[in-house]
């Protein structure tokens, strides 16, 4: 059974080293300016870059560069010329997705090896033939394919390399293709300048219709908002090509508020701010009634709303909303999940929710009084931020498939995410190959990393609401972490370790190794050649006992019963 390639992120040298060190094949780095990485990385320095090429080639490894910008005009200019001096280090392969650009590099180095980017969106094995036709040596794979799909594809298309990402943070829209960071601060995603708008916190409110089909703000709604104001809003009106984000969900154009013209509850005396527009398209796509782009946004319709206006718990209009019995109370996003099999609109035949057909509003944190439509269709509704993906279950599936490439997503994750993802991965590609079952222990050391849930993502078919996390936008790590690197072990077993975090004796600390982990009750330290009992913080160096054979170990704590309890608290989120 062919072992496939274990693909890691290196957004610097150390990040570099400690994905070979933990069993990474190759990695990838972003070319300076024509990156999704519009924060250069280490490598910006070019003699940073050759180094790493270097060590990466002398140690029988690969280096990857990603130059997979969607480029205005202003780039092109300079782009032959910037990349020239990396094609003389001889990069392994450049991953890239603008067809232009691929076809300008191929007439000047027709021997480059070019790995067609996920952001060209190949979902099919005839979009895999095309580009094996026009000289492309391997296709990074959509992540919104089945493995069903994947299998097909290798099937159709036998003497294709292909790459699958199987770990990492998943974008809202369609592979990343989103206009949430453009609309709000005008920081365009595929020109590597992505604000993670769809991790902010957001209120959800509800609105009533009027007779001609404009959405309002329901009368009351700014007192009970949807979801308590917390969650973040995954699925906006965010498809740069105008389809659904994420397989089906909300629909996404730019519809929403137009920044020079907030919406204003007061109506008429807002000037009229949004026009008319928002309608629900049983495909997801957006319906605007024939308007241009520039009249997608919101609509009030300049009409005013009084507050004494009743607030409709009946009737027979579809357009109504209808509010529970108990009145004017929130309607809890997070309460249901809890009922989402039989309740909330889904892929699988669930139900549909009598509440799916409201059009609601989405109020960002930081910007009071700006509402954005959302709507649903028979697919449901995405307004939460994406769960992480984790495919190392799928591994064994994947590698009998006959993929080429694992890839794991995070340029910009830190050497512990890096080392502990590469040792987990590298774990279940080995037992794979060599016939071993699953070991249900990477799931643990996975969930040691921070992140924001997981999911197999659309690897296998699930109900929507499990795609998404509708409880928090930030990454947490529930189970310990990060104290230190162990730089090197004297003969007598203690390690010299740079410290990370706080740890102090009596911890208990995992130590993660290519060798295999282990768990020790730290029973000594020192520091500048003095026993202690506490390694206060970052910057320090400390050394510690019962380290042979550890050098170059990543050390994590594992958090106190006390320390859990409070965490969940914190983000109501147990990670069991």
């Amino acid at each position: 059974m062919k072992k496939p390639e274990l693909l890691l992120p290196a957004g610097g040298l150390e990040r570099m080293r400690t994905a070979f060190f933990f069993g990474a094949d190759a990695v990838y780095a972003g070319q300076p300016r024509y990156s999704l990485r519009a924060r250069n990385n280490e490598f910006v320095r070019f003699e940073k870059m050759e180094q790493a090429i270097n060590e990466a080639h002398a140690l029988g490894k690969k280096f990857y560069v990603t130059s997979n910008l969607l480029p205005h005009n202003s780039k092109l200019r300079t782009y032959l010329d910037d990349l020239a001096p990396i094609m003389e280090l001889k990069p392994d392969a450049l991953i890239m997705a603008d067809p232009g650009l691929i076809m300008k590099v191929k007439e000047r180095w027709p021997d480059a090896v070019i790995h067609l980017s996920v952001q060209a969106n190949t979902t099919n094995y005839w979009g895999v033939q095309f580009w094996q036709r026009m000289g492309i040596s391997r296709i990074i794979l959509s992540r919104e394919l089945s493995l069903d799909e994947i299998e097909e594809i290798r099937q159709e298309c036998p003497d294709m390399e292909l790459e699958v990402f199987v770990h990492g943070a998943l974008c809202i829209a369609y592979s990343g293709r989103c206009l949430l960071s453009g609309y709000f601060n005008q920081r365009d995603p595929n020109q590597g300048t992505c604000t993670n708008s769809c991790r902010w916190d957001y209120k959800v409110l509800p609105t009533v219709e009027s007779d001609a089909g404009d959405a309002r703000l329901a009368p009351g709604a700014e007192r009970f908002g949807f979801g308590g104001g917390s969650g973040s809003a995954a699925g906006l009106c965010s498809s740069s090509n105008e389809a659904c984000s994420t397989g089906g969900g909300v629909c996404s154009t730019s519809v929403g508020n137009s920044p020079n013209k907030p919406y204003s509850p007061g109506g008429a005396g807002a000037g009229g701010a949004y026009s008319a527009g928002v309608s629900r398209s049983a495909g997801g796509v957006c319906s605007t009634g024939g308007r241009g782009a520039a009249d997608l946004a919101y609509s009030t319709g300049g009409v005013s709303r009084s507050p004494s206006e009743d607030y409709s718990t009946g009737g027979s209009s579809s357009s109504e909303f209808r509010v529970p019995d108990a009145g004017l109370e929130g309607f809890d996003f997070n309460a249901m999940r809890e009922e989402a099999d039989s309740r909330f609109a889904s892929v699988g035949g669930a139900p549909r929710h009598p509440l799916a057909d409201n059009v609601y509003l989405l109020e960002e944190g930081n910007r009071p009084g700006q509402y954005m439509p959302i709507m649903e269709d028979d697919h449901g509704t995405y307004i939460m931020n994406s769960k992480d993906l984790r495919a190392i279950e799928q591994v064994e599936r994947l590698v009998k498939i006959g993929v080429d490439s694992l890839k794991v997503e995070g340029r910009t994750k830190s050497m512990y995410y890096v080392g502990r993802v590469a040792n987990a991965y590298r774990r279940a590609i080995d037992d794979a190959v060599a016939g071993r079952p699953f070991n249900p222990e990477l799931l643990a050391d996975l969930q040691n990393v921070a992140n924001r849930g997981y999911t197999p993502g659309f690897l296998e078919r699930h109900q929507t609401q499990d795609y998404q996390n509708y409880l928090h936008g930030y990454s947490v790590s529930r189970l310990s972490q990060f104290a230190g690197v162990v730089r090197d072990v004297d003969d007598d077993g203690w390690a010299t370790v740079e410290v990370k975090n706080r740890f102090r004796v009596g911890d208990k600390l995992e130590v993660i190794h290519p060798s295999g982990n282990m768990v020790i009750v730290l029973e000594a330290m020192e520091i500048d050649g003095e026993p202690t009992d506490l390694a206060s913080g970052n910057g320090r160096e400390a050394r510690i006992p019962g380290m042979h054979g550890k050098k170059g170990a990543l050390l994590a704590r594992l958090l106190s019963e006390g320390e859990r309890e409070r965490l969940v608290k914190l983000t109501g989120v147990s990670g069991e």
